[in-house]
């Protein structure tokens, strides 16, 4: 590809225009579905609400064991070499159609989703897992086109026509069906927004020589998910057999944040960082690293360090104050969230120059070590639990830059004005806001709570702004 082409797919238009899309894609995806989880938090208790959580989380790590790392190889490719979308359409619908059943055999055998709900209901879930398989090969073609604007839609339109469809099912029927009918309309319609009248679907079929070209690669790629699934969802698995359902649940509130940044991320690196890290040459790789940090501190970053700062006034006001015991663990986790979406943007470069191997080393011992920290921790509460992740998450974030050696020697540069100081500044400025606002207005009432939070949000939103935007 010409070196002006390259420029003009990667240089700072695409990569804001990316940015916004990428981040309502993500936003749609993680703000409706906490929305929704706040109207079910406050139908359902924590009790109540654990069993179908760990379900979902039961469901993700089956989905991670299916080949998704062919996704990371197959948008390597042009959309001209249609063989090789061929074949990773075939093994997509082979894999979600194995793996749904997997999921549905195992919520016959467990007690305790079988709690949650009726086994032929919560068995639904299973069609969640068929559908983000299928709709991989399409969302590979459109990456790769970089059809930002449709990416970033779907997102909007499928946060917003589950929640409404898992909500009024709550309300006619039953919250536990209203929450898991939310992920399966969830999952049906990103799919449709993908595939129909894109024409990047095709119909699966078996090239033996393109999946033997693939197969290493895309093995290593898998591994790379799988650990990441275990990063995003085996703590809650392990605690769930070593503490009381209530404590779970205040841990599951934090992890709910920590998502918020792993999904923005994940939108941002297929949607952004992968497309562009495939297609510029090796040496402006430093330069679009810097923008990455740029791009998830202001749209990731900022949120969660005002949230960390005020998740003592803001947990009870959004969730009821029977969690308010969760805001310390919010703040935790969410901040661990922002260290795992930053590690993402090396991990998005590794993976797009083809050094899933090395992703692929490091992952296996942040996932083993994810094992020792929940295992010699557990015993001392969730908030230690949480102070652990966050610990962990930070040291492999700095261990991805610094194993991708593409920045050598400017890391602590790109990290310093394009994180450190920024952040501080919008944190800065977001305490001091509220301090006034407190002083002036008080805490009250629950309009002057949200005004203290509305000042908050804003002020450190516009000095993140200010300072990240003309750096992405």
């Amino acid at each position: 590809m010409p070196a002006s082409v390259v420029i003009g797919l990667s240089g700072p238009g695409a990569t804001r225009s990316g940015a916004v899309w990428s981040a309502l894609n993500g936003g749609a995806t993680v703000l409706i579905p906490l929305g929704v989880f706040v109207l079910f938090a406050r139908m359902m208790s924590p009790s109540e609400i654990s069993p179908i959580i760990i379900a979902v989380a039961a469901l993700e790590v089956i989905k991670a064991l299916g080949p998704q790392g062919v996704y990371d190889v197959v948008i390597r490719h042009p959309e001209s070499d249609h063989v090789y979308y061929e074949s990773a359409a075939a093994v997509f619908a082979l894999s979600g159609i194995g793996l749904a059943s997997v999921f549905a055999v195992l919520v016959v055998a467990s007690p305790l989703v079988m709690r949650a709900a009726p086994p032929t209901v919560s068995i639904l879930l299973g069609l969640k897992i068929l559908l983000d398989y299928l709709v991989m090969q399409p969302q590979a073609v459109l990456a790769r086109r970089m059809a930002f604007k449709r990416l970033g839609a779907r997102g909007l339109a499928a946060g917003l026509i589950a929640g409404a469809g898992g909500l009024a099912i709550a309300f006619v029927a039953t919250p536990p069906l209203g929450l898991i009918s939310y992920y399966v309309l969830q999952s049906l319609t990103v799919y449709v927004m993908t595939a129909a009248g894109t024409g990047a679907a095709v119909m699966p079929r078996w090239h033996p020589h393109a999946m033997r070209e693939m197969a290493v690669e895309s093995a290593r790629a898998t591994g790379v998910r799988l650990t990441a699934v275990g990063f995003n969802y085996f703590d809650q698995l392990l605690l769930g057999t070593m503490i009381m359902p209530s404590q779970l649940g205040l841990y599951n509130l934090g992890k709910r944040i920590e998502m918020f940044a792993i999904s923005l991320m994940s939108s941002f690196g297929q949607m952004l960082f992968q497309p562009i890290f495939s297609t510029a040459d090796a040496a402006h790789r430093t330069h679009h690293i810097g923008r990455g940090i740029a791009a998830i501190s202001l749209v990731c970053g900022a949120p969660l360090v005002v949230l960390a700062l005020h998740a003592h006034i803001a947990v009870p006001f959004i969730f009821g104050w029977h969690w308010a015991a969760a805001a310390p663990i919010v703040a935790l986790l969410g901040l661990s969230g922002l260290a795992r979406a930053l590690g993402g943007v090396a991990g998005a470069l590794l993976t797009a120059t083809g050094r899933n191997a090395l992703l692929l080393r490091i992952g296996f011992w942040a996932a083993a070590i994810s094992v020792v920290v929940i295992l010699g921790l557990a015993k001392f509460g969730v908030l230690v639990v949480a102070i652990g992740v966050l610990v962990r998450n930070i040291v492999f974030a700095g261990v991805e830059f610094v194993a991708a050696g593409d920045a050598r020697g400017h890391l602590a540069s790109l990290f310093l004005w394009n994180c450190f100081i920024p952040l501080a500044a919008a944190g800065a400025a977001s305490y001091l806001a509220s301090t006034v606002a407190v002083a002036v207005l008080g805490l009250s009432s629950a309009l002057a709570i949200f005004a203290v939070l509305a000042a908050a949000g804003l002020a450190g939103a516009a000095v993140a702004a200010a300072l990240l935007y003309p750096r992405m």
